[in-house]
């Protein structure tokens, strides 16, 4: 290309080799390296190189755009791409929008919500989708090595959401990668819990303390967790229309797995019996009222929580775990895989429509078997005292 000294105006010179290729001259001196094309509607478009590229490059760059206009591929479809698509913040408030509310239960979508604040970095939030890269998440992943269940179940919803702005939500062009594929999860360690005779004793005698001081409404839910096994949240919103006494059956109108009939033992029974005949002094829909608006659910739950486990000398003990010790309860109690399953609502391919479809009579049995051996175990005649103590 030759050389070429500044006019009155720009000043054009084009690449006799390769078709398109231009520098432009202005009358300042500038110099513009560019290639001129037409795409596939015929709209004539331009791709202009950076400064600092060499005349040497900028044809290498220009020849491999020609190339892709011959084949009917626009040379700024990347950068037209990167353009368009949105953040991550930008697109994660898409997703907010129109997918959490409709497709997923509430605390799920709340989960979600505050996995995104608290985990996903702001210089990752201000990428843009098309330039999020797996090394990103690898990154992310090995920043939350210190919490490894956590660290699985953010890796699970960013593949939810790539998936989506992939497919329905169309922020990301069809033929994406999403950039969760291959990254691996840590390995899971399930985490089983069953009392020991004297550490449920200590449970029971600092829920007796507990019920002088806390809400009686929030103790009364741990001891439903206790003795029935249900999840938290299925507890902590739990309504009176979803309470049937006289069948011995709660009825969730919606779960972990969706709808599910939960069978009462006798223990749960008189938990939910005591507190109906309460219902005309506290008058609720929630079976567990805040103590501050009774037509919401009980609030600060977490803090009683942490109160009853200090005192019980379980400072590590979850709120979960009473799941997990009603199940071990279960599974001596039963010897019955089925019943537990049955008992504590889990949903696994091959076994669903045999626990689902018992008759009702061997669950509530069951249950019943399982709170009874509960119920013994917090007995102060069980605990073995040493040394006179």
């Amino acid at each position: 290309m030759q050389e070429i000294n500044p006019g009155a105006s720009d000043v054009y010179v084009s690449d006799d080799a390769i078709s398109g290729f231009r520098l432009k001259v202005t009358p300042k001196g500038k110099r513009v390296l560019f290639f001129q094309y037409r795409d596939a509607d015929g709209r004539q478009r331009k791709l202009t190189f950076p400064p600092t590229t060499s005349v040497r490059e900028a044809r290498r760059l220009a020849n491999a755009a020609g190339v892709k206009c011959d084949a009917g591929i626009d040379p700024q479809a990347d950068k037209d791409r990167l353009e368009k698509t949105p953040t991550l913040a930008q697109a994660f408030e898409t997703f907010d929008r129109e997918y959490i509310p409709t497709e997923l239960r509430a605390s799920t979508a709340s989960e979600y919500r505050r996995m995104f604040r608290r985990y996903i970095p702001k210089r990752l939030q201000d990428k843009r989708l098309c330039q999020v890269e797996r090394r990103d998440i690898v990154e992310l992943m090995r920043s939350l090595r210190g919490r490894p269940m956590q660290a699985n179940n953010v890796l699970r919803f960013l593949s939810t959401f790539f998936n989506w702005c992939i497919g329905d939500g169309g922020l990301l062009y069809e033929k994406a990668a999403n950039p969760t594929k291959g990254v691996k999860r840590y390995p899971d360690r399930k985490r089983s819990f069953v009392f020991e005779s004297e550490e449920l004793f200590r449970f029971a005698q600092a829920l007796d303390e507990a019920e002088k001081t806390e809400w009686p409404f929030a103790i009364s839910a741990v001891r439903l967790l206790l003795m029935s096994g249900m999840r938290k949240q299925e507890v902590l919103r739990l309504t009176w229309a979803e309470v049937d006494l006289q069948n011995r059956r709660i009825r969730l109108k919606t779960s972990k797995t969706g709808k599910r009939d939960v069978p009462l033992g006798s223990g749960a029974i008189r938990i939910l019996q005591d507190l109906h005949a309460k219902r005309s002094a506290f008058p609720s829909e929630y079976v567990f009222p805040s103590p501050r608006d009774r037509r919401k659910p009980i609030i600060g739950f977490q803090k009683i929580w942490h109160r009853i486990r200090i005192a019980a000398g379980l400072p590590n003990l979850r709120v979960h775990d009473l799941r997990h010790n009603f199940g071990g309860f279960g599974a001596a109690a039963t010897r019955s895989a089925v019943h537990v399953k049955g008992l504590l609502g889990h949903t696994q391919i091959g076994t669903t429509d045999r626990y689902m479809t018992l008759a009702e009579t061997p669950l509530t049995q069951a249950a019943d078997s399982v709170t009874e051996a509960i119920a013994a175990q917090m007995a102060p005649s069980n605990v073995v005292r040493i040394g006179g103590r």
